[in-house]
């Protein structure tokens, strides 16, 4: 497809104006998906927040962005193309479905079972990133009426990155100097496999929990799990994040390190945040 140079500069400009105006994530993801979508064309999006220091999605923006509570098991649980964080970590942060299967979609889970089903035929995937740290990240998606996403385009949105990185990254440390007193770092529990014990919970989480349970959680304490799930819509974003693993994880590993995610606690996680920007009108143009 070919790209309109003046207009390609001027979203390009557009977008890094909207990245240092202070926005704050909810409202730069949809003013950035508006001027994105002049250049490239796309028929949905979801643009997410992430925790720098787990990479994990803690937020979803977009009117149009898919709700399936598969999208965050496969994210998380399963090899596939294209993962967020495999990209953040790669020397280029973006791209596309069809260019990393080698044109067979259908090589991909995310395809054969979430994607090809809404009639999705191709996704653009891009993590922003400066230097190492990883602040957010989006996807485009094609029905088959438009054409598969190019190297123009994969080119012109890998360009943007960093810019949409800072922009996302000053609204995270923007908000968290308002509502977020937590400072050593993000909140994690790791529970069994049932989800009745703790076996690694962060300081942070910690804190959030004596928050409301007036206890400070330890880890092996089964009683805390009530406590746990009673903060499903927590409006911090849905910073619980319920892990299964087939080990006990020392705290050490739950702070470096992410385990493989419980199906059930992927979607409460995944809907709770639907909910909450659902409820509060986030993600939503004014």
């Amino acid at each position: 497809m070919r790209m309109d140079a003046q207009r390609a500069r001027r979203a390009r400009n557009q977008i890094f104006q909207l990245c240092h105006s202070g926005l704050d994530s909810n409202r730069l993801g949809l003013e950035a998906e508006g001027r994105l979508r002049t250049v490239v064309p796309f028929d949905r999006s979801c643009w997410h927040n992430v925790d720098p220091g787990s990479s994990m999605l803690t937020s979803v923006i977009g009117e149009t962005a898919p709700t399936d509570p598969l999208l965050p098991v496969l994210e998380y649980g399963t090899a596939d193309v294209n993962h967020y964080a495999d990209l953040a970590r790669a020397r280029v942060p973006v791209s596309a479905l069809r260019v990393a299967t080698g044109g067979m979609p259908a090589t991909s889970r995310r395809y054969r079972e979430v994607l090809q089903p809404m009639r999705i035929e191709d996704e653009l995937t891009a993590s922003f990133v400066i230097g190492r740290t990883f602040w957010g990240c989006a996807r485009l998606y094609r029905s088959g009426r438009c054409p598969p996403f190019d190297a123009v385009e994969i080119a012109f949105v890998a360009a943007l990155a960093p810019v949409l990185a800072e922009g996302f990254r000053s609204a995270l440390l923007a908000q968290s100097a308002l509502v977020n007193d937590v400072t050593d770092g993000p909140g994690v529990v790791i529970l069994n496999k049932d989800g009745s014990l703790v076996e690694s919970i962060t300081p942070a989480a910690c804190a959030l929990a004596a928050g409301s349970d007036r206890r400070r959680p330890s880890a092996g304490r089964a009683a805390t799990a009530p406590a746990l799930r009673d903060r499903r819509s927590h409006p911090r974003n849905c910073e619980w994040r319920r892990h299964r693993t087939d080990r006990a994880l020392s705290r050490a590993d739950a702070i470096g390190r992410l385990a493989r995610p419980a199906r059930s606690a992927a979607r409460h996680c995944w809907e709770a945040m639907h909910q909450h920007h659902r409820r509060t009108g986030a993600g939503r143009r004014a």
